[in-house]
């Protein structure tokens, strides 16, 4: 999947013969919903004109990006998700960020470098404690990399690998099972009950006899 992420990422729209007549009916599509509630627009369209600029950047840079998708994946035959992409693409200029000379040049004047190397998950009542250690011997940029990573599933809302939530177990009196701790018996008290299982084993026999 990350070779067709690529392919998307460096494809040339400029030689796409639908790009740009799909962008504008997208544009178009836009700014008649959005001429319901701005009359300026809703002037422009009955004259003829369709001018994106009266879209937000962020809402004209969303469309030209679906409208790419539709188009690469139309062209290419194949498939991609806009999330998953986004998602890719934002990992990757973190990674291109963390791998940056500058970066490097900062990270090395820094007198001690924290890294977690080791994490051990505690049970603490309610909670789950990650207790870490540090390492001067670490580099900053694996762990800010790991760091990214961990910020990105929270906010993405994804399970983090190596961290088990455990879920707390509570017993309910009523319903829990009782554990009865019987009392060790004595050899002669033991020697005392095989001689009565005995005597009523030979009982029983005899009874069974008459």
């Amino acid at each position: 999947m990350e070779e067709v992420f690529e392919q998307f990422r460096t494809y040339d729209f400029s030689k796409s013969s639908s790009y740009e007549p799909t962008l504008e009916q997208v544009y178009n599509q836009y700014l008649i919903v959005m001429s319901d509630k701005d009359l300026e627009i809703k002037q422009d369209l009955s004259n003829g004109i369709i001018n994106p600029d009266r879209i937000p950047q962020a809402d004209r840079e969303q469309l030209q990006l679906q409208t790419k998708i539709f188009v690469f994946c139309s062209e290419t035959d194949n498939i991609l998700e806009i999330q998953d992409y986004q998602f890719w693409l934002t990992h990757r200029e973190q990674n291109q960020l963390l791998k940056s000379p500058e970066l490097k040049e900062i990270s090395s004047n820094k007198p001690t470098i924290q890294s977690t190397t080791e994490s051990q998950l505690i049970n603490n009542g309610d909670s789950i404690v990650v207790d870490t250690t540090t390492s001067e011997n670490d580099e900053v940029g694996e762990y800010t990399s790991n760091y990214q990573e961990i910020v990105d599933m929270i906010v993405n809302n994804k399970p983090i690998p190596g961290i088990k939530q455990i879920p707390k177990i509570i017993l309910d009196p009523e319903t829990a099972s009782s554990s009865v701790l019987q009392q060790r018996k004595k050899p002669w008290e033991i020697i005392d009950d095989e001689t009565v299982k005995t005597d009523e084993k030979v009982l029983n026999n005899t009874d069974s006899a008459a």
